[in-house]
């Protein structure tokens, strides 16, 4: 039998799989797969089961602080206003909301689209961005470049989209757009994936994946902005980016997640597909500072990241051991330096 393919476990809708982790505090926060929403109190040490469904599909999650959160499914849009022990359903779109990004209890920006893109990003011809100011339980459209792919607002005004391979910022809530990132050529055939994290006034972080890959590497560019430009900080050296100032090496071969901490530092996790079952590698930035690359041990390919602080994390991944996989949550507080294994999903076999 051929060896499991790493890169398809993410994105898997088994329901022991895992998809999406939001830690608001060194205490608080959740863990979604398609089936089960799990929530702690005390830093994962302890996991409790918050919803249930074999049939909803939930994807991502969104929290603004420890009681008010939204959880989004592909036929429907949960919301809670004290912490989980609560759910109303929301109308879901159509096409479905792909992303969520709340600024406060009541207003959020959304990208629904019928197709998915890497780290949850939105893609396809018809997607679009949507705008709430009641919680999401109305949405309206918002005019944008063309293909929006994820969007992110640190205040009701101001934010970035990223569209079809390029981030515009806005300072009116998107009533205008002002392009500030996109490949040198500005070629229209340049179709990378765009994804974007706020980390706080003016301050962001993006990564921009894709298009095309080469002996199991795939292009894909981190970067930082503190204002209404983007700086580099690392690329895949395997490909060309012409125009791009940067000779940092990304941590590996293949782009799996990353998370903003604050204005100053993030983490970007990348995988090498051609390291035996994929190896995954976390590299920590400070400012535009990428440190060397380590391992994880314990998971093959990691899902998604949420980081309090630069030494304490979570993040959820794959493990696969010769035919079988398993979803873990692992936890690390000294900076990827350890990691232990806090929740682990049933074994399966590949």
């Amino acid at each position: 039998m051929d060896a499991p393919d790493v890169q398809s476990y993410p994105y898997s809708t088994d329901p022991d799989s895992l998809a999406d982790v939001r830690f608001v505090s060194r205490s608080t926060g959740w863990v979604l797969g398609p089936a089960h929403l799990l929530a702690t109190t005390d830093a994962g040490d302890h996991w409790t089961v918050q919803l249930s469904s074999r049939t909803s599909l939930w994807s991502a999650l969104d929290f603004i602080n420890t009681s008010t959160g939204w959880v989004i499914g592909a036929h429907d849009l949960l919301a809670t206003t004290d912490g989980g022990r609560r759910w109303r359903a929301l109308p879901q779109t159509c096409p479905a909301i792909r992303s969520l990004d709340f600024v406060n209890s009541r207003v959020g920006f959304a990208v629904a689209s019928g197709t998915a893109g890497p780290f949850g990003a939105a893609s396809g011809d018809h997607a679009a961005l949507l705008t709430s100011h009641d919680a999401g339980r109305t949405w309206q459209r918002v005019a944008t470049p063309e293909q929006p792919q994820s969007v992110c607002f640190y205040n009701p005004q101001r934010g970035w989209l990223g569209a079809h391979g390029s981030i515009y910022s806005t300072t009116d809530a998107g009533r205008q757009w002002t392009r500030s990132f996109t490949d040198s050529t500005g070629s229209k055939a340049f179709t990378a994936t765009i994804v974007l994290r706020c980390a706080g006034p003016d301050s962001g972080w993006a990564e921009a994946v894709g298009p095309g890959a080469a002996m199991s590497q795939e292009p894909h560019i981190g970067l930082r902005s503190t204002g209404s430009t983007w700086k580099a900080l690392f690329a895949e050296q395997y490909f060309p980016h012409p125009g791009i100032p940067t000779k940092t090496n990304s941590p590996s071969s293949d782009p799996s997640t990353f998370a903003a901490i604050n204005a100053s530092h993030a983490v970007f996790l990348d995988e090498c597909t051609a390291c035996g079952y994929g190896t995954e590698t976390i590299g920590f930035i400070t400012g535009t500072r990428l440190t060397k690359a380590r391992s994880i041990p314990g998971i093959n390919a990691s899902v998604s990241a949420s980081f309090t602080s630069p030494t304490d994390g979570w993040v959820i991944g794959v493990r696969v051991h010769y035919l079988t996989f398993g979803y873990r949550v692992i936890h690390t507080t000294d900076g990827g330096a350890s990691w232990h294994t806090q929740y682990a999903m049933p074994t399966r076999k590949a």
